[in-house]
C-alpha cells in the first residue's frame, strides 16, 4: 500500500522482488514470474472482487459492482469545478456512477453536497444545473428545504405529530476543493482529503501559484475500462513510441517521477529550450518549458503545461465502456479551442490504445508479459493501491 505523507524517491521500490526478466525464446509464458502476469494479483484478491482471471478486471461485471461500492462510493472522486457555481443559491446535480449527488453554494465562500434524495421518500430533488435560490422543493410531497439543508417546510404537517422533523434535513456528504477541483467522497475511504493531495499540491506549487480559471470543458465516452485509460496515464515506456510525433519535443529519457502518497507526480524537460512565452507567466524558466503527468488516486489524472492546468477524470459507465471529462485551467483570455487541441493531440493516441486494450481483453489469449523495471513500475503501484483499497473495504 502507498505510503502517506511523502514521496519516495523517484524510482525507488519498496521491498519488490526482482523482475523475471524477457521471456526468451521459446520460453512458454508459464515461466513468467505471476506477480508481472497479473500486476500483483494473486488468484485469491482475484476471487476477492469476483473475477476468476486477470481480463475479468477489464470486463466483469462483478469486478465492477466491486469498484462503484468499494472504490468510487468511498473514495474521494472528482465531480465538478467551483466555476460552475457562480452564485449563492447556483446548484449542479451529479450522476456519481448511481449515486445521485447535489452540489449546491451556500454562501459567498461556503459549497456544500448532498446526496440528492429528499429524506421523506427518497425522490432526488434536484435536477441538472442552475439557481435554485434558497429553497428547493421535491415535487412528490411538496416538502421543502433550505439550501443549507434544514427541512423549512411541509404540508399538512399535523400528519407527523409523532416524528422530530427537527432532526429531518438534507444529508450531507464529505466535500473537498483542490485549486478550483471539487471533490466528493460519499463513504470512509481515502483518508483525509488534505492527505491525498497534500504532496501534490507541493510539487505542482509554482503552476498552481498564478490565477487559474476554468476556461473550458468538455466529456465523451470511451470504448475501454477506465482502469486502462488511468495505467495509460502513468505508463512512461510508451512515451518514445505511441507519442513520437506528438510529444517529440520533450526528453523522455530525462523523464523524473515519485510517487507521492496514492498517486503520482512527473515532469519531463524539453529537448532543447524552445524560447516561447509561458501563457501561465508567473511560472519559472526551469518548469515553464516542461510537461507533467500527476494522478490522483483513483481517477483523477492531470496535465501540467506552460499553458495550462487540465485535470480529466474517468468513471465507469459499464465494465468497457467510461466517461471521460476534461477541464482544462489556464488564464483569462486563453483560447479554449486552442488548449483542448493541444490536449487531444496525444490524450486522442491514448484514447485509440485503450480502446484496443479493451477489445484484446476479451480474447481468452489476454495476459501481461514481463513489465519494464521502471518505466512501467507505476502500473504497478497505481494495482498495489487498488487491490488493497477494494480488498481492505470488501472485509
Amino acid at each position: 500500500m502507498f505510503a502517506h505523507g511523502g514521496c519516495v524517491e523517484p524510482g525507488r521500490e519498496r521491498g519488490r522482488r526482482p523482475s523475471a526478466g524477457v521471456a526468451m525464446s521459446g520460453c512458454s509464458a508459464t515461466e513468467l514470474h505471476p506477480a508481472e502476469e497479473t500486476l500483483g494479483w494473486s488468484r485469491a484478491d482475484l476471487a476477492g472482487v469476483g473475477a476468476s482471471g486477470l481480463r475479468d478486471l477489464y470486463r466483469g461485471e462483478p469486478v465492477l459492482s466491486a469498484e462503484i461500492e468499494r472504490l468510487f462510493h468511498r473514495e474521494w472522486i472528482l465531480v465538478s469545478s467551483i466555476e460552475r457555481l457562480p452564485a449563492v443559491g447556483s446548484y449542479q446535480s451529479v450522476d456519481l456512477c448511481g449515486a445521485p449527488v447535489v452540489l449546491v453554494r451556500v454562501g459567498e465562500e461556503s459549497i456544500r453536497a448532498y446526496h440528492n434524495l429528499c429524506p421523506h421518500r427518497g425522490l432526488p430533488i434536484f435536477s441538472g444545473e442552475g439557481d435554485g435560490g434558497r429553497f428547493v422543493t421535491c415535487p412528490y410531497h411538496q416538502w421543502s428545504f433550505r439550501i443549507t439543508g434544514e427541512l423549512a417546510s411541509l404540508p399538512q404537517r399535523e400528519q407527523f405529530s409523532g416524528a422530530d422533523l427537527d432532526c429531518v434535513s438534507l444529508a450531507e456528504v464529505d466535500l473537498g476543493i483542490w485549486n478550483g477541483l471539487i471533490f466528493v467522497r460519499l463513504g470512509s475511504g481515502g483518508g483525509e482529503f488534505g492527505e491525498l493531495v497534500g504532496d501534490l499540491d507541493r510539487r505542482m506549487s509554482t503552476f498552481l501559484a498564478g490565477p487559474l480559471v476554468e476556461v473550458a470543458q468538455l466529456s465523451f465516452e470511451i470504448e475501454s475500462n477506465w482502469k486502462f485509460l488511468v495505467e495509460n496515464h502513468v505508463d512512461v515506456y510508451h512515451l518514445w513510441y505511441l507519442h513520437a510525433k506528438t510529444l517529440a519535443a520533450f526528453d523522455h529519457a530525462r523523464f523524473e517521477w515519485e510517487r507521492c502518497g496514492r498517486g503520482w507526480w512527473s515532469f519531463e524537460p524539453p529537448k532543447a529550450p524552445r524560447h516561447q512565452p509561458p501563457l501561465l507567466h508567473w511560472l519559472p524558466e526551469a518548469e515553464a518549458e516542461g510537461l507533467g503527468a500527476h494522478l490522483i488516486f483513483p481517477n483523477t489524472m492531470v496535465v501540467t503545461s506552460s499553458s495550462c492546468v487540465a485535470a480529466y477524470d474517468v468513471r465507469p459507465v459499464s465494465p468497457t465502456r467510461s466517461k471521460v471529462t476534461l477541464r482544462v485551467r489556464s488564464v483569462l483570455g486563453a483560447d479554449p479551442e486552442a488548449l483542448v487541441e493541444e490536449i487531444k493531440a496525444f490524450l486522442s493516441e491514448d484514447v485509440e490504445v485503450c480502446e484496443g486494450l479493451q477489445l484484446g481483453a476479451a480474447s481468452p489469449a489476454f495476459k501481461l508479459g514481463p513489465l519494464a523495471s521502471r518505466h512501467e513500475q507505476p502500473l504497478r503501484h497505481f494495482h498495489e493501491e487498488l487491490r488493497a483499497s477494494l480488498l481492505l473495504q470488501g472485509e
